[in-house]
């Protein structure tokens, strides 16, 4: 039977008036009794006496309620209002039981960042909020947009189903290095959340690097680390050094959060693309500093990258996905906090050697320490490395029993049976580089017994070199009375030099000076360094004037640099120091038809026959002149006709017959009649001297000092094949007979 209209209103009030039965809440008039009720009894506990609220309870109870909140919003931008609910029911629960304002709570959350870790200043600083009190400006923290943005969805869902494997493997890895991180955050003022951008830049990968060639668990490009003074040269990459970069990654959250005022979106994204680049997409749309706005708004929207569009975005999908892991189908990290010390080392040694000598698994040091690049302690000072705690106090006593390392060229003595492929494998480099370096054109005349140069690379200090190996070796007749090893010509770097000024000093192709000391074109070089620039020259054989080849050795101050002025061509410059053009463009690497500007310098290398000054004696002003009269005789004698000659004449006769016609030199009146015509140096290295050996000198150099044969070096002092020069050592240098 249906209902009418006019029943309704009964029926409602009857049921109004059921509820407040049921629930004991019956009116009466003020005129009736009214029941009196016991007093409540007194307390037997004292208020003293009750134990005090521990203040870790009321901060746990507080964390719980925010991950509850985060929890419940997120759910809530997913479209599960039932799991919303259940996270907000448990939210108000932990709010009740902490005695907090839970309207305080979410305005406060919403606005700052909380301490990390559970402590009772976490409701102090709710409650002092809701009384109106402001809180400092470093308390900000990066808030996750309601509703959740199209790009942020877009973002979970690729996490989830696109590549789920390595973002577990990236929140694995976190386990080692995130407290650290997120406590040095937390010193430096800044929100904890943005130690979780490595997991959107390298999934806590400390040494890896991108395409574009950033590194490091912070991704930074050489530029940026140059800028926050992260070393970067043969030996050493800091931005590996997950520690280092990430203090320089917490200098540059600071400056780019002050560039944009304090907003996190525009300082995050900046990260990624440059706070320039950025500020100037701002200024593009008429100053919108929205970043979502910005990002769907032209010309921005035109002109900024995919990667720099996403990059936020997967940044606060990467904040949802860690707040709530379980939720989304991962685990987070149970690896404990690296435990290791940082230790001092001198010099350059082997990370493996010293691995060795601590009796650590192999791998551990290299594994700890990826900045050092080449898996070797830098040399001209000391350098800091990480080393297992547990391996501390015994540090000190494996340093000194590791040999070090040096670095420079290496040579290989051909065995019985070796092919020179295999000699080329064991350097690393393809037979024809081998060939190139030794100055050969086929490896089918190189015997057993026969050394050959390698590039240059590291090796222990104790080991024997070229220089040593040969000391006693029978030498074969075409060889020359120097060794191979004299034919290398260091150069040790100085401030402000590269490896194109050196290259161009010693006119050498850059090509050449990198194949030479194994490096590549972005290497780096520090002063200190010593690097090969070239062969040596050998001393030449005496000439007809009875200079030595000593005297006519060009040295290396022999280059210089010239500044063009008004007016200078190639051609001109070239034909004015007695140079051939060609020459001149490669040494200063130009072309031919290069402009030079006004002011800028060339290296020259005046030729090996140009005197170096006038003659200021008489001899060799007549030394000079019979020389030349010798060649014009011999030229004489060579263009007459064949018939006004002997058949059986050679030139050199001639040349002799000349030679001997000519006036001689006239002596100096202070030179007695006996003494023979001999060089001024020739001279000195008569008496026999005392050399002390400075840094950076071996036996060829030595030699080469003095005009004097390595091995001649050996047998004066004794040494054996091993013998191993240290700087301040003495040696004999004696007249060579």
């Amino acid at each position: 039977m249906p209902i009418h209209a006019w029943t309704r209103p009964a029926l409602r009030w009857g049921r109004l008036g059921l509820i407040l039965l049921a629930s004991g809440c019956v009116t009466h008039s003020a005129s009736k009794h009214t029941h009196d009720f016991a007093p409540a009894p007194k307390a037997q506990t004292h208020a003293r006496q009750l134990a005090p609220v521990k203040s870790r309870e009321v901060g746990q109870l507080l964390q719980e309620a925010e991950e509850a909140l985060r929890a419940s919003r997120t759910s809530e931008a997913l479209g599960d209002p039932a799991a919303a609910a259940r996270q907000q029911k448990l939210m108000l629960d932990l709010l009740a039981e902490a005695e907090v304002d839970a309207a305080a709570f979410h305005a406060l959350h919403d606005r700052f960042a909380l301490p990390g870790g559970p402590s009772k200043s976490r409701a102090s600083l709710y409650r002092t909020w809701a009384e109106g009190v402001s809180v400092p400006e470093s308390d900000r923290q990066i808030r996750i947009p309601q509703p959740l943005p199209d790009r942020v969805r877009k973002e979970l869902n690729l996490i989830q189903h696109a590549y789920p494997k390595p973002f577990q493997r990236g929140l694995d890895r976190s386990g080692k290095y995130l407290p650290y991180i997120r406590a040095e955050l937390a010193k430096a003022g800044l929100p904890q959340e943005l130690a979780w951008i490595i997991m959107v830049e390298s999934q806590f990968t400390p040494k890896i690097l991108s395409r574009s060639n950033a590194g490091g668990m912070w991704q930074f490009i050489r530029d940026t680390a140059v800028r926050y003074n992260l070393r970067m040269d043969n030996y050493v990459d800091e931005r590996f050094n997950w520690q280092s970069s990430t203090q320089a990654a917490i200098t540059h959250f600071k400056n780019l959060q002050n560039f944009f005022q304090g907003s996190w979106p525009l300082a995050v994204t900046a990260y990624n693309m440059g706070e320039f680049g950025l500020d100037r997409m701002i200024a593009a749309t008429g100053g919108e500093r929205d970043l979502w706005t910005l990002l769907d708004t032209p010309p921005a929207s035109e002109r900024i990258t995919q990667e720099a569009k996403q990059y936020y975005a997967k940044y606060l999908a990467s904040l949802i996905v860690v707040s709530d892991p379980e939720r989304y189908g991962f685990k987070l990290s149970t690896l404990q906090p690296e435990d290791t010390a940082r230790v001092s080392v001198p010099d350059m040694y082997a990370l493996e050697d010293l691995n060795q000598a601590l009796g650590l698994p192999a791998g551990t040091l290299i594994q700890l320490n990826p900045d050092l690049v080449q898996e070797v302690t830098p040399p001209n000072g000391a350098y800091t490395i990480s080393i297992p705690s547990e391996a501390q106090e015994k540090f000190q006593v494996a340093l000194a029993n590791t040999p070090q390392l040096k670095y420079g060229p290496r040579f290989h003595k051909l065995e019985k049976g070796q092919t020179f492929a295999q000699v080329a494998d064991k350097f690393g480099i393809t037979t024809k580089e081998l060939l190139k370096l030794n100055g050969l054109r086929s490896a089918k005349k190189v015997k057993a017994g026969q050394t050959l140069r390698g590039p240059a690379g590291f090796y222990h200090a104790g080991e024997a070199l070229l220089m040593e190996q040969l000391a006693d070796e029978p030498k074969e007749p075409e060889a020359s009375s120097d060794s191979a090893a004299e034919d290398v010509k260091f150069h040790v770097v100085k401030a402000g030099e590269w490896p194109e000024k050196i290259a161009r000093t010693y006119g050498l192709p850059i090509e050449e000076f990198y194949s030479l000391n194994n490096l590549e074109a972005r290497s780096v070089i520090r002063e200190g360094d010593k690097v090969i620039v070239g062969k040596a020259e050998k001393p030449k054989k005496p000439a007809a004037s009875g200079k030595s080849a000593a005297e006519k050795a060009p040295e290396e101050s022999e280059s210089f640099e010239y500044e063009v002025a008004k007016g200078d061509t190639a051609g001109k410059i070239a034909a004015k120091h007695g140079v051939e053009l060609k020459e001149l463009l490669a040494w200063n690497h130009l072309k031919e038809s290069a402009v030079l500007p006004l002011g800028k310098k060339l290296v020259i290398h005046p030729p090996a026959d140009a005197p170096e000054e006038a003659p200021s004696r008489p001899e060799k002003a007549a030394g000079a002149k019979t020389a030349a009269k010798v060649e014009k005789l011999a030229k004489a004698e060579l263009v007459a006709k064949p018939q006004a000659r002997k058949a059986s004449e050679k030139p050199e006769k001639m040349a002799a017959k000349a030679e001997k016609a000519a006036p001689a030199p006239r002596p100096e009146p202070s030179a007695k009649k006996s003494a023979p015509d001999k060089p001024l140096k020739a001279e000195k290295a008569a008496v026999p001297v005392t050399h002390t050996v400075a840094k950076g000198q071996n036996p060829s150099t030595i030699a080469q000092k003095y005009g004097v044969g390595v091995n001649d070096l050996y047998k004066w002092n004794k040494w054996s094949k091993k013998h191993v020069l240290q700087v301040g050592d003495a040696v004999v240098v004696e007249a060579k007979k």
